[in-house]
């Protein structure tokens, strides 16, 4: 890493957050609620009972329905993370 003399992480940090500022305005808080929406509508759509064989986007709702909300999940690596990543949204 170009300029790094192993330093002081706690020191780099700093620096680093001191040039981060938030920036969560409110156009850009509705912008994201608006697109989170979006995105649960969308996974709503997916998540057929209906569907054969069974798709992923319903077994994820009916675990996100079922297990309780301080569980802890672990998952392993490959499409099974994936997976659970992109269809297992709190609401």
């Amino acid at each position: 890493m170009p300029g790094y003399s192993g330093c002081d992480t706690q020191a780099r940090q700093s620096t680093i957050l001191e040039r981060v500022k938030e920036q969560a305005t409110p156009q850009v808080v509705e912008a994201v609620k608006k697109e989170r929406e979006k995105w649960h509508a969308q996974l709503e759509k997916e998540a057929d009972a209906e569907a054969a064989p069974l798709r992923v986007p319903f077994i994820m709702k009916v675990l996100r329905e079922t297990i309780d909300p301080t569980a802890i999940i672990t998952v392993d690596v490959g499409d099974n993370s994936f997976w659970f990543g992109r269809n297992f949204v709190r609401t």
